[in-house]
């Protein structure tokens, strides 16, 4: 049973979660329009978008994951733990590649209906990066809310604060560095470590030393 300890730790930290990405992205957006202007995140918007349907393709399992997790960890059934978060990493991989696979082309010929020529080439070299990074984060954002399950909100808030923190500083010494492109770099980095941290720290929180990823 979670304790009245547990539940306020959970609370502040979910806060400071929300004021700390708030205030990143503030400042990161701010930079965005002195540094690239206006147009040029324009694009980036309209690339994030098209590739935001992939959040779709967890196919519920973000929620689910809590539910399952939450009730065989009560029910003190590790094994059902385990075997609930590789067969959701192993469907949600295989589906959102193929997913993946079947819609790259189609967003290429839609593109054009939305970017001018002048920022067809930024948008176009930007949408591989934004879709391999919003593929990567979904898997690791899943991952995160396994904490959800063990009712350990606050390592969750922790993960998500750090990587949203992380992938502002990213974008602007990219930017700065790359340019435009650098927002793709930046995202990819980004998701790849959120995936790679935040299964590390599953594994060792739930000292899951026998599954097979």
């Amino acid at each position: 049973m979670i304790n009245k300890i547990q539940v306020k730790k959970n609370i502040i930290f979910a806060v400071m979660q929300i004021f700390v990405s708030s205030i990143s992205l503030f400042l990161l957006y701010k930079f965005l329009i002195i540094e690239l202007g206006i147009e040029k995140i324009g694009v980036w918007s309209i690339v994030m978008a098209f590739t935001a349907f992939l959040k779709t393709g967890d196919f519920g399992f973000t929620g689910s994951i809590v539910k399952f997790v939450s009730k065989y960890q009560a029910r003190n059934e590790i094994m059902h733990v385990y075997k609930i978060i590789e067969t959701s990493i192993v469907t949600i991989t295989i589906g959102l590649s193929l997913l993946l696979m079947v819609t790259y082309p189609l967003i290429q010929m839609l593109l054009p209906l939305f970017v001018s020529k002048n920022y067809m080439s930024g948008a176009l070299a930007l949408l591989p990066y934004s879709l391999i990074s919003l593929w990567l984060s979904v898997i690791g954002i899943m991952i995160v809310f396994v904490f959800d399950g063990i009712q350990r909100v606050d390592i969750r808030s922790k993960i998500l604060m750090v990587s949203n923190v992380l992938f502002a500083l990213l974008a602007i010494l990219f930017v700065k560095e790359f340019g435009f492109i650098g927002l793709g770099y930046a995202q990819l980095v980004q998701a790849a470590l959120l995936l790679i941290v935040s299964w590390l720290l599953v594994r060792r929180h739930l000292d899951i030393i026998f599954i097979s990823l």
